[in-house]
């Protein structure tokens, strides 16, 4: 029984549609293998998120730097470092009951806050001063040990060193998870100026009234 010959322009053909499967995954290549490995989206697992409804509230701590030279992202994380071991020392935090409480405890002590960053400001000679705020903050999907917090508003103190302008720090002071271990993250610099909360206009407002 004789073979029927091969037609050269089947071949032709189905030489072209190999090489047209291997040159479009060689065009993925690149992307393949200029993923970083560890990515926000390889890490997000959406059966480890933060539910608020049915974890309750969270507190944020940030610490904004005033930019990103090694000065002033050392003097960052010093300041970290001062509040956390500020807090730790009182051990009130610790003992509240939810957010709403530590924000109350926070407000309540606004000055003590202050002075622990500014002594620290002092002590490395820096030329800029600090802003403490409490109020509502948009956060992109951030891990905070093995949880996803997704995207959203959150409650945050917010430390801003001078032009706020560097990379920032955070941490989840309620629960007092940063209190009790230490999971530092780093942020992208701060792009858009926020309308904040002042702790002491709160505290201003809280005893005598009006709109100080």
């Amino acid at each position: 029984m004789k073979r029927k010959p091969i037609r050269f322009h089947t071949v032709v053909i189905a030489a072209a549609a190999l090489l047209t499967s291997v040159f479009a995954f060689a065009a993925l290549l690149p992307v393949l293998l200029l993923k970083p490995a560890g990515s926000a989206e390889a890490k997000i697992s959406p059966d480890n998120s933060y539910d608020s409804s049915m974890e309750g509230p969270v507190l944020r701590l940030h610490v904004i730097a005033n930019s990103d030279s090694d000065a002033d992202q050392r003097v960052k994380l010093l300041v970290r470092d001062a509040v956390l071991a500020y807090e730790r020392e009182r051990e009130v935090l610790r003992e509240t009951r939810d957010a709403a409480e530590a924000e109350e405890d926070l407000l309540g002590d606004g000055n003590g806050l202050y002075e622990t960053v500014e002594t620290v400001l002092e002590a490395e000679g820096c030329g800029y001063g600090a802003q403490l705020m409490l109020g509502d903050f948009d956060f992109p999907d951030r891990e905070y040990g093995e949880k996803l917090y997704p995207a959203g508003n959150y409650r945050a103190l917010r430390i801003i060193l001078g032009e706020g302008g560097g990379h920032n720090w955070w941490c989840i002071l309620f629960p007092p998870l940063c209190l009790v271990s230490e999971a530092p993250q780093n942020d992208a610099p701060q792009e858009a100026p926020v309308r904040f909360e002042s702790l002491f206009v709160n505290l201003w407002r809280s005893i005598f009234g009006g709109d100080k």
